[in-house]
């Protein structure tokens, strides 16, 4: 209206179909008093029951004085405990206590946040629960500030829910294998990449030991050294390539443990022959002066 016409401005009617979101004073203006003065004092409050009702069309009914309180809690259980649900309801909940204690806000803010975070990376209802239990923990301590959230693996994931706790486990042992199998790929890279120990080779010498092995059992086969059943054996016709891998020392270093090379040769080209020399062999390596059995052999040599 202009105050100094008289005259009333006229609404398109265009703009009669259109809807406007507006908002009417601070955040938690609807809340009643009471419900104020818990928050101010620190007391634990139901976190959905800051929502306006009407939001989620749950209008309140007429009832009478005795059902009323009890209708209301009915009502806001009805509302979808969804994060974005509890964000507007947090907000309320900061703003009534930016009302009084504005020294609060910016460890609201880091609270917040941290809770979102939560969400984001754990998702259930994980960071609802912990966001229950740490105001109520807020009640029974005051002097707990905002900020001083304590979020963290353990903490969230005594919260998930199982089949969630063990898609969670799941992916993070794949993480830490996965982490674990680069680590020792680096760690094998670096032991091959030493010429003196290591020399690389222009093509795979497979098919060139078989050679020599089968002239080695032609010869004493042709010398009668060793039978056909023998000669057989110790040919390998379906053999197994040799895996090369490392052991790490963690005795050595907690976080990049050198590597122990070691090469499985089990079912190899050269299993057979390995295998029969360590039988001729055992027999005989007793008879060595040097030789010691094991430990207790060992220190059997000091007690005498």
């Amino acid at each position: 209206m202009d105050k100094e016409k008289g005259d009333r401005i006229k609404l398109d009617d265009r703009a009669k179909g259109e809807v406007y979101v507006c908002f009417e004073g601070p955040l938690g203006a609807h809340l009643k008093k009471e419900v104020k003065e818990k928050i101010w004092k620190d007391e634990y409050v139901e976190i959905f029951s800051l929502l306006p009702l009407e939001k989620f069309n749950l209008d309140k009914g007429k009832k009478e004085d005795s059902k009323k309180e009890e209708e209301e809690k009915r009502r806001w259980r009805l509302i979808p405990q969804t994060f974005a649900n509890w964000q507007q309801a947090f907000f309320i909940l900061a703003g009534v206590i930016g009302e009084k204690f504005s020294e609060n806000c910016t460890g609201l803010f880091c609270y917040v946040d941290a809770i979102g975070e939560a969400y984001r990376a754990y998702g259930g209802q994980a960071w609802l629960r912990y966001d229950e239990q740490f105001r109520q923990r807020k009640a029974i301590r005051p002097e707990i500030k905002w900020e001083q959230n304590d979020i963290d693996s353990e903490k969230m994931e005594c919260r998930l829910p199982e089949g969630k706790l063990l898609a969670l486990r799941q992916e993070v042992m794949r993480c830490e294998k996965l982490r674990k199998c680069k680590a020792q790929k680096e760690e094998i890279r670096t032991q091959l990449s030493d010429l003196e120990t290591y020399r690389p080779v222009s093509s795979n010498p497979t098919f060139d030991i078989a050679r020599d092995i089968k002239g080695f059992i032609a010869h004493h086969l042709q010398e009668g050294s060793i039978d056909e059943k023998l000669g057989d054996y110790l040919f390998n016709q379906h053999p197994v390539l040799p895996v090369f891998y490392t052991l790490p020392k963690i005795h050595k270093h907690p976080s990049r443990p050198p590597g122990r090379p070691i090469v499985a040769s089990t079912n190899s080209l050269l299993s057979p022959l390995a295998i029969t020399l360590e039988k001729i062999l055992s027999p005989l390596v007793p008879r060595i002066k040097s030789f010691l059995k094991d430990t207790s052999q060992f220190w059997s040599h000091f007690e005498t």
